[in-house]
């Protein structure tokens, strides 16, 4: 009798045991491969985020950049409208003015220029609907000249006219795309090579840099 309950014992054990064995063609899913992809879809949509957002912020300093070049070309058209005018010559002192401004603008949008380069410079003109660029002054040529010929101090200082403040790492990937190929330990050394123009606060770790 106690053989007979240890046989019937024996051969329930192994019902359950075959219940618990996957069928033939079954793929096993392993739990912990499941997390392990879960984490790497979420670290992969979170760096596709942040790049997004990267970009969306330089496409707003390109806009803003742009527009001030048509800025700069629509004012210089109006000044020079003005000092053209029956009798403004005779007024001296407002002559001088007008010809100080229009050259800051002149100077500005040359900046500006070899900022962009050519592909940018020509981008500006296309977008440009009062026309103004391409009246008051043509440096669709001369962009690249310009840009050869500009300070890398020079770039950085025009980038940071239309945002409050950078990190070096904004300014290193800001002038990375527009094609200005340069190092970290460059753009430390223009910065710190210029006090007058460039003024350095740090928060915490983090060092942010503007204009004085």
């Amino acid at each position: 009798m106690h053989a007979t309950t240890n046989a019937f014992s024996d051969i329930s054990n192994l019902i359950l045991t075959q219940q618990r064995m996957p069928k033939p063609g079954t793929v096993l899913i392993c739990t912990e491969n499941l997390r392990i992809d879960e984490a790497t879809k979420k670290l992969d949509n979170g760096a596709s985020m942040g790049h997004n957002r990267f970009m969306a912020r330089i496409c707003d300093v390109l806009q803003s950049i742009q527009a001030a070049l048509v800025l700069d070309a629509r004012r210089m058209r109006e000044i020079s409208a003005d000092m053209h005018k029956d009798g403004l010559a005779a007024a001296y002192n407002r002559y001088l003015a007008l010809q100080r401004e229009r050259d800051t603008h002149e100077k500005s949008a040359t900046c500006i220029a070899a900022l962009l380069g050519h592909e940018r410079y020509i981008e500006a003109i296309e977008t440009d609907r009062t026309a103004s660029i391409g009246e008051e002054f043509s440096l669709a040529r001369k962009a690249n000249a310009l840009r050869e010929k500009a300070a890398l101090w020079e770039h950085i200082a025009q980038y940071l006219r239309f945002v409050p403040e950078a990190q070096m790492h904004d300014i290193l990937e800001f002038l990375g795309v527009l094609g200005i190929d340069t190092k970290r330990q460059a753009i430390e050394s223009a910065i710190r090579t210029h006090p007058d123009t460039f003024r350095t606060k740090k928060r915490g770790r983090d060092k942010f840099i503007s204009l004085k």
